[in-house]
């Protein structure tokens, strides 16, 4: 089940900023996309046509960060084993956090 996202929310001057592969997912300007969990890949879409299939046994962990703001998404961050992160705002976050449980990601609501 896809998921809409907003991703890339980072400064383009933040640590990071012109890597390649998953790290740059989570470098600005933020982006529209679509994020959806299967049983052993995360697979990321950008509008623009960018795509991202990871193996869910390198997702170290996913966080629920609440904006606490009624017109700001809450935001999922997906934590690598490698160090890198990717965040996504997501009306939906909810439901991508029930995704990851359910995929047996551990998860960690703020």
């Amino acid at each position: 089940m896809p998921h809409p996202v907003r991703y890339g929310p980072a400064e383009a001057d933040t640590v990071g900023a012109g890597e390649a592969g998953p790290g740059s997912w989570d470098v600005g300007p933020s982006r529209t996309g679509a994020l959806a969990v299967g049983r052993e890949t995360l697979r990321l879409r950008g509008a623009d046509g960018a795509a991202l299939d990871l193996p869910l046994d390198d997702v170290a962990g996913v966080v629920l960060v609440r904006s606490g703001v009624a017109w700001v998404a809450d935001s999922v961050d997906v934590l690598l084993d490698s160090g890198a992160g990717i965040e996504c705002r997501s009306p939906e976050a909810g439901a991508i956090m029930d995704a990851f449980t359910g995929a047996g990601v551990h998860v960690l609501k703020s």
